[in-house]
């Protein structure tokens, strides 16, 4: 330690007149509103403004220029011998090194930051503090990136050696291995997630590029070739392992299952036989939503990677219509349909809807798709890829649909209340005619009170409303709303 801290305070007196020039740039930002034609009043948001641009362009130029410089230039220079030939051990040199580094960024920045404070010390705290990752945190770790990216591409320069093109081979592998990792929580929208993942691969990586700069003195010396070698050897690697253990992590994330299920749980019964979707937060995995099609009866279950909560299953609970992804797209997803049994194929519809749609259904036999999106009902006929036709929803809210038969297509829509009023609420019936293309209203149901949701029975001649006034549900006919009788 006391070898470290020499040649930290030698690296220190060497370079003390940096801080000199950031205490120059701090002075000429505090006399800007001193100059003509600048209003003395605005001198605190030109301190505030001036000193935080100067004050991170500083710091950015001195941890690249640090980085570049910290071994490289005293290799190539041949110095660095001058600290093999005394009894010191690499990973002080290297430490030593580094200590001096961060004083010298850390210290400019904050003299840089001076006049900030002198314009209120509660600026400042709502410029660089904050929940979650603040702006200054933010900044050092983009500080220190640009440390480590410049000795390492230091290195690779001054060793000139064909070894360089397999740095950057490996950095690509790197890449896409992460983003293989990565994928699934981008697909499920997981960004808190993601953020703990890209945190501890962060810190692991620190961990890695510390350990390989030492590596690197003690293997390669001063040999700028053997130095570059050593380097590439420990640090990639290093940066592998940080990889999988993040991909261990996503792993353990994406493999919960439904009694892992916490919170936020939502489900979707198929309206026949025992399959249904159940969505939630799995215990610890934060902010990713696990999918799985579960039979209810036997308790097996299937993870499932589409969005089919956004979907659901045809009228006789065979089919399972949901929306695939495209790429990083997330405002578009293709329409496939699959059996319910665990592992059947998907099928591919060839449809491309926005995200922005409800309801979406399908037939019994899986041949026709029935979709509302700004209003518009649209049947698309999966076999030959073509609209069979659309029409406009009435003005109430589209709240469910479903196949009566292949041509013949029921929907459900609510009428609400006024906002602050209490005025009578009406579930409304449709039917489309596939063949005619006319829609027409078959029904309405009348009822004041709280919200209206309604659910069919299997075959879909009933409908189910729950009653808010006291224990029971009506039921009603599924065509005309007439009440048959309350349960």
């Amino acid at each position: 330690m006391k070898h470290t801290l020499a040649i930290a305070q030698r690296e220190l007196s060497e370079k003390k007149f940096v801080f000199t020039a950031a205490f120059a740039l701090a002075v000429m930002v505090m006399v800007i509103p001193l100059f003509p034609r600048v209003h003395s009043h605005e001198w605190r948001s030109i301190y505030a403004i001036g000193s935080t641009i100067v004050g991170v362009a500083f710091a950015a130029g001195m941890a690249a220029i640090l980085g570049a410089t910290i071994v490289g230039r005293e290799m190539s220079d041949g110095r660095l011998s001058f600290y093999f030939a005394k009894p010191l051990a690499a990973p002080a040199i290297w430490f030593g090194k580094l200590i001096a580094a961060a004083i010298l960024v850390a210290g400019t920045f904050a003299i840089e930051m001076v006049p900030a404070l002198i314009s209120g010390s509660q600026s400042m705290k709502d410029t660089w503090s904050g929940e979650g990752l603040t702006a200054l945190s933010f900044l050092a770790i983009v500080l220190t990136t640009m440390f480590f990216v410049a000795h390492l591409l230091s290195t690779i320069a001054r060793a000139r050696s064909a070894w360089a093109l397999l740095d950057f081979a490996a950095l690509g592998l790197l890449g896409l291995a992460g983003w293989w990792v990565v994928q699934p929580l981008v697909g499920h929208f997981a960004f808190e997630m993601l953020l703990f993942v890209g945190e501890l691969f962060g810190w692991i990586a620190l961990f890695g590029v510390l350990a390989a700069g030492a590596y690197q003195l003690a293997m390669g010396r001063t040999d700028r070739q053997q130095s570059h070698l050593a380097l590439s050897r420990f640090l990639w690697p290093a940066l592998a392992i940080a990889v999988a253990i993040c991909g261990l992590v996503v792993w353990w994330v994406v493999s919960a299952t439904p009694a892992d299920l916490t919170d936020n749980i939502t489900t979707r019964i198929a309206p026949q036989g025992s399959y249904a979707i159940v969505a939630g937060k799995a215990n610890h995995r934060r902010d990713y939503v696990s999918l799985f099609l579960v039979n209810v009866k036997s308790g097996e279950y299937e993870r499932l990677h589409d969005g089919p909560l956004r979907g659901g299953f045809s009228a006789d609970g065979k089919k399972l219509i949901s929306l695939r992804a495209i790429g990083r797209n997330e405002a578009v997803g293709e329409v496939v349909i699959r059996d319910v049994a665990p592992g059947s194929p998907a099928q591919e519809t060839g449809l491309y809807l926005s995200t922005n749609f409800w309801p979406l259904n399908v037939s019994a036999d899986g041949n026709r798709i029935a979709y509302v999106t700004q209003g518009v009902l649209t049947v698309y006929d999966v076999p030959t890829k073509s609209s069979l036709g659309s029409v406009r929803t009435p003005a109430a809210n589209v709240t469910g649909m479903w196949f009566r038969t292949p041509d013949l297509l029921r929907l459900l829509a609510v009428t609400p209340p006024n906002r602050g009023e209490t005025i009578p609420r009406t579930l409304e019936i449709y039917e489309y005619d596939i063949t005619h293309r006319s829609l027409q209203k078959t029904g309405e149901y009348h009822r004041s009170g709280q919200a209206l949701i309604a659910v069919a029975n299997q075959d879909g001649s009933r409908l189910f409303v729950r009653n808010p006034d006291g224990p029971g549900t009506t039921v009603l006919d599924a065509r005309s709303g007439a009440t048959l009788f309350d349960l």
